[in-house]
């Protein structure tokens, strides 16, 4: 069971949760978004220790991969972002094509030293949108499947999770929208053969960008028990 936690912004908040037994956290590249990573960009020196905070993922020994979330992009900004923040895994939350991410690929590919994990995020609303899957089978590492908004993520919302009965695709997936501190027994019960993991945000915050550490780390011991 894989566990991503998104949203992460502040310094001190990214180390306390880099302490608990975690896979993945996200940090968003999305200037609509509440929690985007550079809200705070006229406060330098705020903003380099985000930065070193996130560079000493690259020294964790839980190996914690540091994910970066993009919405329709710049492809070329998105290298910046990968060299700049240190990023191993790019989470794709827009429109983006086939086409975008073999192009995106075959530039990270070039002007990088080692191989960025590409995750591919499906907003869901009803049982038809899981058919966009099949444009991506072969070309990403991991579907996101999240509750469709307006906000691009982090609505708070969860989807009908039995619509993923639909989803007869090869890539794994992780299960995201709406996950919070009560859901354990739903994660316990939801089964599918591509279900690698979750990802949760909004429902662990105390204010956008800021988890509470203690929530999920009661959270993540309970869902590590299954």
């Amino acid at each position: 069971m894989k566990i991503k936690v998104c949203g992460m912004r502040e310094a001190s908040n990214i180390s306390s949760v880099a302490a608990l037994d975690i896979d993945m956290m996200g940090f968003i590249f999305y200037p609509k978004s509440s929690r985007y990573v550079m809200e705070d960009k006229l406060e330098a020196e705020q903003h380099n220790l985000t930065i070193k905070s996130i560079e000493t993922l690259k020294n964790n020994s839980k190996s914690i991969r540091r994910v970066g979330v993009f919405v329709d992009d710049n492809p070329q900004h998105i290298l910046e972002s990968v060299r700049s923040y240190s990023l191993n895994t790019i989470q794709l939350h827009g429109r983006e094509d086939r086409n975008y991410i073999v192009a995106l690929k075959d530039l990270l590919q070039t002007n990088t030293l080692f191989t960025i994990t590409i995750i591919k995020a499906i907003s869901v609303a009803t049982q038809d949108d899981f058919s966009r899957s099949n444009e991506y089978e072969g070309i990403v590492d991991m579907l996101l499947f999240d509750t469709a908004s307006a906000s691009k993520g982090g609505s708070g919302k969860q989807f009908d999770w039995s619509l993923l009965q639909a989803y007869n695709g090869n890539t794994p997936f992780l299960l995201s929208g709406g996950i919070g501190p009560d859901d354990v027994s739903s994660i316990r019960q939801f089964h599918h053969s591509q279900f690698a993991g979750i990802d949760v945000n909004s429902r662990f915050e105390s204010s956008p960008g800021i988890k509470d550490v203690t929530k999920l780390q009661t959270f993540i011991q309970q869902i590590k028990a299954i």
